[in-house]
């Protein structure tokens, strides 16, 4: 039986767990091991439920679905769990991993496309790959330490040159890669929610980081 396990606190022990069968039935939550509250089904997971701990703070669990797949958020007292998709810290870190990952890759197959070909034109092309890459690993690196300008300026970018490759590829008379924009469109999607994870961190202040 799948299951996952959760701090209440951050650096604190993992107290809860949320346990499953297949399909999201049979949803178990326990406190500490011992349980407090069970969900039947899929639907009822998805309408969620609130529970009162003993300590009289409030747990709310539920099961979120959408086009990226399923989630599970889980509040403590109105505010995201550490580790949880929704926790701002979490946000944070995928942002920047994105990046890193994405900058990663232009550099990689820029490199490997400017050694492999002959063509003059292409090799300039790919050597902006390249550079860009470069560029998205910097912002990477200042999203890491917090820096909010650093990430707006890398959703710019992605919509730019998005855009900018669309259009070459429709004024040479060709289809747009409709499956590297969909894969940039996701990356957008993402890098979107940090902004308000930033925001967020920043108004709670230090001690709400990990």
């Amino acid at each position: 039986m799948p299951k996952q396990t959760y701090q209440l606190e951050p650096n604190g022990p993992a107290r809860l767990e949320i346990s499953w069968a297949a399909f999201w039935k049979n949803i178990s939550v326990k406190l500490d091991g011992e349980e407090i509250g069970t969900f039947s089904s899929q639907a009822e997971f998805q309408t969620g439920k609130r529970f009162d701990l003993p300590d009289g703070k409030k747990l709310t669990v539920r099961l979120t679905k959408s086009f990226f797949g399923s989630d599970v958020q889980i509040s403590y007292n109105g505010k995201p769990l550490p580790g949880t998709s929704a926790h701002p810290e979490t946000r944070i870190r995928s942002s920047y991993m994105l990046l890193y990952f994405w900058g990663g890759l232009e550099v990689l197959f820029g490199l490997l496309m400017i050694f492999t070909t002959k063509n003059y034109s292409l090799s300039s092309f790919n050597m902006i790959s390249t550079m860009l890459g470069l560029v998205y690993i910097l912002l990477a690196r200042m999203v890491q330490k917090r820096n909010l300008w650093a990430l707006i300026a890398s959703i710019v970018l992605f919509v730019g040159s998005a855009a900018y490759e669309a259009l070459v590829a429709t004024s040479a008379g060709q289809s747009p890669d409709m499956f590297r924009l969909l894969i940039q469109a996701f990356l957008v999607y993402y890098l979107y929610q940090g902004i308000g994870a930033l925001k967020k961190e920043k108004e709670e202040g230090p001690d709400s980081q990990l």
